[in-house]
């Protein structure tokens, strides 16, 4: 697949690195201007069951689960107990039990046209399901090690899924067949996906020791390399070694806002590898990216309690949106201002980024949440937890 050259839309190429590191007496003043939005600050937790739907089949934690693209009512998860399902969410009745693994399933996901459903689990297995011909099986890939995560090309019927052991393997449908096998990852890989959003150009990987590879997913051929062997680049410090455990990147797929277990983001231009600013407001591990279709915010979620927005623009901070624990994942609903936090304190939140007003608390679960998927309307948001339930939440309000 040739690449186009698209233009830097952020910064000029010939700007400098810039550091962001904000001030302790203005993160002390965005706390107390938000404290009203801290839902421990009177230390009260509600436990009051808000969902409007819930799935309880599985028998252990649920690790990962997705809301199918086309069929809005359809959802997928995985968990502990080895098995996945396919649960229609307006009614809460199990569709489907998909099995076959042998240890846990900790990724789950629906390709482009929702014909067909992906697990990959602990025991290193790639399960494939066709879902418009009454669940045929298709394929069962035994890859390296475990598998850690999986994503669908935004616009083929190819699958690429990243291991414990740095490889990176690509399926084709519906044959199954495996096209690819990428080997340039010497540890963990923790994230994948393909970019642009909605185009998959190329596909881009990051592992647990610093490492951003992106690749040409036609050919397998690396068009950009960046390692920790520059420090500028990486993502912990003289005292600290950390990885890369999350990233998204803009519409034209040229910048990517990578988050690490330190707690850095870094931006990045891959087209030409250059390092366009470190953001370091948060302290530890930036569990999840998200970029808003819709303003200039990009969103970043950290196991320190906070979710921390900047311009996506100018690269500077914005504001922090307190947590009373561990914020896991964060994702804006679709094409709207409107950004979704899941917190080990059980509950998922609402947030409008404008003014970083709470607009509402979602709660039901009784142990942390460790998963959660919006439906492709976005008026519903499903998500998993350590209390073995998947509950839907209406948030359209």
């Amino acid at each position: 697949m040739a690449e186009e050259e698209n233009p830097d839309t952020y910064l000029q190429e010939t700007e400098v690195e810039e550091v962001v590191n904000q001030d302790e007496n203005e993160m002390e003043q965005d706390f107390e201007e938000n404290e009203e939005l801290d839902p421990n600050a009177a230390g009260i937790h509600s436990v009051m069951d808000l969902s409007v739907q819930g799935f309880f089949e599985h028998k252990d934690s649920v690790f990962c689960v997705s809301m199918n693209p086309v069929k809005v009512n359809l959802c997928v998860s995985g968990g502990g107990d080895d098995l996945a399902y396919i649960w229609d969410i307006t009614n809460g009745e199990q569709v489907c039990q998909l099995t076959g693994h042998n240890d846990s399933v900790i990724t789950v996901g629906w390709s482009f046209d929702g014909n067909y459903v992906a697990t990959g689990g602990m025991d290193g297995q790639i399960r494939v399901w066709k879902t418009d011909s009454g669940f045929e099986f298709i394929t069962a890939t035994e890859t390296t090690d475990e598998v850690v995560w999986l994503t669908w090309h935004p616009k083929g019927l190819f699958l690429a899924a990243g291991c414990n052991d740095g490889s990176v393997w690509m399926l084709s449908m519906p044959s199954g067949k495996v096209v690819q096998v990428f080997y340039g990852h010497t540890a963990p890989v923790n994230a994948g996906k393909f970019i642009p959003p909605g185009v998959g150009k190329r596909l881009a990987t990051v592992d647990d020791v610093g490492t951003l590879i992106v690749w040409n997913p036609g050919t397998g051929a690396t068009e950009c390399r960046m390692t920790g062997d520059d420090h500028r680049f990486d993502p912990g410090n003289a005292e600290i070694s950390a990885g890369w455990t999350s990233f998204d990147s803009n519409e034209d797929g040229n910048v990517m806002f990578l988050g690490g277990s330190s707690g850095k983001v870094k931006v990045v231009n891959i087209n030409n590898s250059s390092i366009l600013a470190s953001l370091e407001t948060q302290h530890e591990s930036v569990e999840a990216v998200s970029l808003c279709s819709t303003l200039p915010i990009c969103a970043c979620a950290s196991v320190d309690g906070t979710v921390t927005l900047y311009e996506s623009s100018s690269l500077k901070f914005r504001r922090s949106l307190p947590h009373g624990q561990a914020v896991i994942d964060c994702a804006f609903l679709p094409n709207s201002p409107y950004l979704l936090t899941a917190c080990a304190d059980c509950t998922i939140r609402k947030w409008d980024v404008r003014s970083g007003q709470l607009l509402g608390e979602y709660t039901g679960h009784q142990e942390p949440i460790l998963c959660m998927s919006i439906t492709a309307d976005g008026k519903r948001v499903v998500s998993g937890s350590d209390d073995t339930e998947l509950l839907v939440f209406n948030c359209e309000n």
